[in-house]
């Protein structure tokens, strides 16, 4: 986009998740968006006074995470940005990809967002990258598969400094995540709550003391996930072994 389009009609909306971000995101965009405006937007609720709200985690049928906390705000933004600036067509364009799930290769990568649209204003949803695979996102910036697999086995033996030199993607690729989603995500898979527990746990122990506190497990059907504690037990077994 930023290579194709104007650049006075481009900006970028980040929905940050205090609490629940991983450190550095926010860095991160404002780093590699060169001049183009970044904007933050929050939620009036955090994801944790969410969860005591409820009583429950969002669940990946009821991904109320997302829809308050993110897609709500930006729809607020975008509502209030278009209003002041006279813009009657957006194109909202996300960074969702056909490979990372079933649900999410299903989803048509240019649609009018229903919700958006008004008499004086036309908005789309666009997925700009819905046909990469892994190896083309890490490809345009000139890295392989193979180079992100060298620098975690240095992550992991300890040599940190020298497995993100250079890396142009945030660092939780390096340190193990095979997607930068919130720190711990309901639609995380084993590997990824693995490497949260071992990145942060006292973090993930703040997880794990609500899961008993509301009586409701922080699970995903899909991926058959052990509990956070299973997770975390198993996750310092292997940090052990490591040392």
């Amino acid at each position: 986009m930023y290579e194709n389009l104007p650049h006075e009609h481009l900006i970028v909306i980040h929905a940050e998740l205090p609490g629940a971000d991983w450190e550095g995101t926010l860095e991160h965009i404002q780093k590699t968006c060169y001049e183009i405006p970044v904007y933050v937007v929050k939620a009036n609720k955090t994801f944790f006074e969410m969860v005591e709200h409820r009583g429950m985690w969002p669940s990946p049928a009821f991904r109320q995470c997302t829809s308050d906390l993110k897609t709500a705000p930006i729809s607020k933004f975008i509502r209030k940005f278009c209003k002041e600036h006279h813009y009657d067509r957006v194109y909202n364009c996300i960074g969702l990809r056909a490979e990372e799930s079933d649900p999410r290769a299903l989803k048509d990568p240019f649609r009018v967002d229903k919700k958006l649209t008004t008499k004086k204003r036309k908005v789309y949803t666009v997925l700009p990258i819905h046909d990469y695979t892994t190896a083309d996102v890490f490809a345009s910036y000139g890295i392989t598969l193979e180079d992100l697999a060298n620098r975690r086995r240095l992550y992991q033996l300890g040599n940190k400094y020298k497995a993100i030199m250079a890396w142009p993607f945030i660092y939780t690729y390096v340190a193990g995540m095979s997607r930068h989603s919130c720190k711990i995500c309901i639609m995380s898979k084993k590997g990824d709550l693995l490497c949260s527990a071992r990145e942060d746990p006292e973090h993930f122990k703040r997880y794990v003391n609500i899961e008993k506190e509301i009586d409701h497990e922080f699970i995903n059907p899909g991926h058959s996930t052990p509990s956070l504690s299973t997770i975390l037990r198993e996750s310092q077994s292997k940090q052990l072994q490591l040392l």
